[in-house]
């Protein structure tokens, strides 16, 4: 049976600050790095051990990923169907007001938001696809997103 191991990037400066990031290229800030190589350090004693290590595209997520595949000797493979949901015109605003908690939460669909159910649609099938791509392995890491 697969293991799937779902890793959320690591800490930027839109998270801390509540910031809607959707599909910005936000990078991770110091926290975020210092969370990445410490996730890595775990999963290098992780059981059984991690033998693929996928990553969406959006650079938070590469960045958390790139000391995971250093420390386990993975090279990740990107795919656009890991990347957070993305928020439309609310995209880089800071989440404070009612109406951007619900964008959020995925209760509300922002002009241009990607709709919640084609996010788990997409995402369904990136899971599905990881499972028959990966059906010789025991374990897989994917680094993702918190909507995810």
């Amino acid at each position: 049976m697969l293991q799937v191991l779902l890793v959320r990037h690591g800490q930027t400066a839109s998270n801390a600050h509540g910031v809607l990031q959707g599909h910005l290229p936000i990078p991770l800030n110091d926290l975020g790095r210092r969370q990445a190589a410490a996730v890595a350090e775990g999963l290098s004693r992780h059981r059984p051990e991690v033998e693929a290590l996928v990553t969406s595209d959006l650079p938070r997520a590469v960045q958390t990923a790139e000391p995971i595949g250093r420390v386990l000797g993975l090279t990740a493979t990107a795919d656009t169907r890991w990347r957070e949901r993305s928020f439309g015109s609310m995209e880089g605003q800071q989440v404070g007001d009612a109406e951007l908690w619900r964008a959020a939460a995925g209760t509300l669909n922002p002009p241009g938001a990607e709709p919640l159910e084609a996010m788990a649609a997409r995402v369904e099938a990136a899971l599905v696809d990881l499972a028959q791509q990966q059906a010789r392995r025991s374990c897989v890491a994917v680094v993702t997103h918190g909507g995810v």
